[in-house]
């Protein structure tokens, strides 16, 4: 999935895996609105809102939850 500025998601469910659980312990639920804010340079960091709050997600932990526009 392309993850762009600005774009915008609804978490539909986190895919089993052990980042699962650290996504839950955040606060970043199935049904939460999520949008990108940006990506940080160099790297595979994005940084996302969810609901109200902000966070700074690898790749890896981004591509482990089921989104949908």
């Amino acid at each position: 999935m392309v993850f762009t500025t600005g774009t915008e998601f609804v978490i539909e469910g986190l895919k089993e895996s052990k980042i699962s659980a650290k996504l839950i312990a955040m606060g970043i639920l199935p049904g939460s609105k999520i949008r990108i804010i940006r990506k940080a340079p160099f790297g595979k960091v994005y940084f996302v809102q969810v609901d109200q709050s902000r966070y700074a997600l690898r790749e890896e932990e981004l591509n482990s939850i089921v989104l949908s526009k």
